[in-house]
């Protein structure tokens, strides 16, 4: 699912809240960004290690690991009502341990864009395109960009920002969604256009000029199968220890119920189950 610490200001209309309270004033219109690029990476090199009576040199085997990451938010305000936020996630490592071909261990990539009409200064009518993929497929295709997921959805929003210190931005939409996927691996029941409601929430906090972090949750099913419940759960946490050096913490979990029209010699891999990544990454890390 986004940027850690990247959270988007209100287009905030100066008209009362409910019970007196007014709504602070719009920031500038026009077009803003952030981004953080990261490079992570370790090596493990050994000598004798077989025979060695240490038992911490003995158990290791030299291994080489890098992941680089991308985590960047564009938007855009008019001087109006009317906003666009689009979100990019990049993530691609590989390891390799002693003679052993080279081996993925993260290879993920994700849009999230979002048009928001703001009827009131924490309400508004969304519409929102997303897309995941991968830069890798699976084997023994290994196509680029293979599957994919490409959402719709429109709906209903509300925002809430500024609420701790130093910033922070809760959304909560509530909506209809339509999704597709492609692959080579896909069986046909997973090829075939979902339509039905879904629910987001996102919460993400600046909580000091070196902590930031956020949490999101999705759930989505079908109008016509409203047991076939997806739901997505993604965290994240940035620890800036100097002005390069980072610990990024990632946590990403997944469950989905089997369709009911799932066929009955068909496969249940992989459903009613749930699904967890959970990823900690020291190195370094240029943001602006």
């Amino acid at each position: 699912m986004t940027g850690i610490g990247s959270a988007l200001a209100a287009v905030e209309m100066p008209i009362a809240e409910p019970g007196g309270a007014e709504a602070p004033p719009a920031p500038p219109s026009g077009w803003a960004s952030t981004g953080r690029l990261g490079v992570f990476t370790s090596n493990i090199a050994t000598a004798n290690a077989d025979t060695s009576r240490d038992p911490e040199v003995r158990s290791s085997a030299p291994s080489t690991s890098f992941t680089g990451t991308f985590d960047g938010t564009l938007w855009w305000r008019s001087e109006g009502a009317d906003e666009v936020e689009q979100r990019l996630q990049i993530r691609y490592g590989r390891s390799r341990t002693g003679n052993a071909d080279w081996a993925e261990t993260s290879d993920f990539i994700e849009y999230d864009g979002v048009f928001r009409h703001r009827y009131q200064p924490r309400r508004a009518i969304y519409g929102s395109l997303t897309g995941t993929s991968a830069f890798t497929g699976p084997e023994p295709w290994q196509d680029p960009f293979d599957p994919i997921q490409v959402a719709a959805a429109t709906g209903h929003s509300w925002l809430y920002e500024n609420l701790m210190p130093l910033s922070d931005r809760l959304e909560v939409r509530a909506g209809v969604r339509a999704q597709k996927s492609w692959g080579k691996g896909l069986e046909d029941l997973s090829r075939e256009i979902e339509v039905g409601p879904e629910a987001f929430l996102r919460y993400e906090r600046k909580q000091t000029a070196e902590i930031s972090w956020w949490a999101q949750a999705e759930l989505f099913t079908e109008f016509d199968d409203v047991e076939h419940v997806q739901g997505l759960g993604t965290a994240g946490l940035a620890l800036q220890l100097t002005r390069l050096v980072v610990i990024d913490l990632r946590l990403r979990a997944y469950y989905e119920h089997h369709p009911s029209d799932l066929p009955a010699q068909a496969s249940y891999l992989g459903y009613d189950e749930l699904g967890l990544r959970q990823e900690t990454l020291i190195g370094l890390n240029v943001s602006w």
